[in-house]
């Protein structure tokens, strides 16, 4: 069930819901993505094996002596064939869908903690658009000054890990876009793209170490809140 939240909430409580958002956003992704991952075992071709039975299709409105008049197929076959082509086609799709929330959880952590720290009071995190007027990520960058955090060391390692995968991830896009490549750097290239394989799960992750330092980075406004007068009703 969605809660219903008034926009008089203060802006910091709003910035935090945006925030969990994104988060149960890329955690429904990378569920889904993990449960389909397991379904092509369900057919593959080498724990599995059609049965050979076959099934003939008689077409009526064609003569007997007709080439297409009558025709076998293998039901089982056929059924294992169309599944690896879905659950093929699922796994990428949702490999996509999980890479872009989790980027946008990570590059939305980053940005609403530096806005703060900034002086600014978004009550929302705010991403530009691409032709489709889907959201776009940020880069993932770094969060800075918050060496009195304690958890500020795994929040730097959650960053390294995604910065990492993401050098590895242009790397291997700028050896594949050149017109000749050598044995040398076709061999790199394909370690490039083992080193950025994870980029989600390291993304994620790195999300969940930031929310650390955005709670952090809102501790003062939550006191500047709390030391305000409160503002009383109008009379009625």
């Amino acid at each position: 069930m969605s809660k219903s939240k008034s926009s008089s909430r203060p802006w910091f409580e709003q910035l935090v819901d945006s925030v969990e958002a994104l988060r149960e956003a890329a955690g429904e992704w990378q569920r889904a993505y993990r449960a389909a991952g397991l379904m092509p075992a369900g057919v593959d071709w080498v724990r599995r094996q059609s049965t050979d039975g076959q099934v003939a299709r008689v077409r009526a409105d064609r003569p007997e002596r007709a080439w297409d008049h009558t025709r076998t197929s293998r039901p089982h076959h056929q059924a294992l064939s169309a599944l690896s082509r879905l659950y093929t086609d699922l796994v990428g799709r949702a490999d996509r869908g999980y890479e872009d929330a989790a980027m946008l959880y990570a590059s939305g952590v980053v940005w609403a903690v530096r806005q703060v720290q900034d002086g600014h009071q978004p009550p929302m995190v705010s991403f530009g658009t691409d032709g489709d007027g889907d959201a776009v990520p940020y880069g993932i960058g770094e969060i800075t000054d918050i060496d009195r955090l304690s958890t500020a060391p795994r929040i730097k390692a959650a960053y390294e890990a995604v910065a990492r995968q993401q050098a590895a991830a242009e790397y291997a896009e700028e050896l594949a876009g050149r017109d000749y490549v050598s044995d040398h750097e076709a061999g790199e290239f394909h370690d490039a793209l083992d080193a950025s394989r994870g980029m989600s799960d390291a993304a994620y992750a790195y999300g969940i170490q930031a929310e650390g330092a955005l709670r952090y980075v809102l501790l003062e406004p939550r006191k500047r809140a709390a030391a305000e007068p409160a503002t009383d009703a109008p009379a009625g």
